[in-house]
């Protein structure tokens, strides 16, 4: 299985999260890990797209919710974010299985949103199937960290990610 893992992050949360969710991947597979601050790479070849993102004003970041995150100290581009990278995908009709996850707040999706839904109907917009539903980890505030043990549980959902991708379940 060889999979492409996707992230932004201005804080380091996001990107500690996907190099979890990589390591996990490494062991079923090839595995990319970038920044949506790179050109999408060719996905021929791709078993398993997964995106991540944190969570800004209840959803994807926008121009001005990434300067907002450089402003308190973040670290990066303002760029095109996850949304300027799944903008620029190809159609996924033939293309990998896909899946989806945010870094947030520990609040109710309806007081903060969340990044990975986003993603996740973006995703769909655009012709790919999700391999599993969208999911959150937790930070402790905007610049975190995150929040104990969201590390092993990104760990888990990437394994239960790639077994899903590897020995997907027989539909009767």
């Amino acid at each position: 299985m060889r999979s492409l893992v996707v992230y932004e992050s201005w804080f380091g949360n996001t990107k500690q999260v996907a190099e979890q969710i990589a390591t996990v991947l490494a062991r079923e597979g090839e595995v990319d890990l970038v920044s949506v601050e790179e050109p999408v790479p060719p996905l021929e070849d791709v078993d398993l797209l997964v995106i991540g993102a944190p969570t800004h004003v209840h959803g994807l970041s926008g121009k001005r919710s990434r300067e907002a995150a450089l402003d308190q100290g973040g670290s990066g581009m303002p760029g095109i974010g996850v949304r300027g990278w799944i903008e620029a995908l190809p159609n996924g009709a033939r293309g990998p299985r896909a899946a989806a996850f945010d870094t947030r707040a520990d609040k109710p999706v309806l007081l903060v949103g969340s990044a990975a839904r986003g993603i996740a109907r973006r995703l769909r917009q655009h012709g790919y199937v999700l391999a599993v539903e969208p999911k959150s980890f937790f930070v402790e505030g905007t610049s975190g960290p995150l929040e104990e043990g969201e590390i092993e549980r990104a760990a888990e959902w990437a394994t239960a990610l790639a077994n899903e991708v590897s020995h997907p379940a027989v539909m009767i």
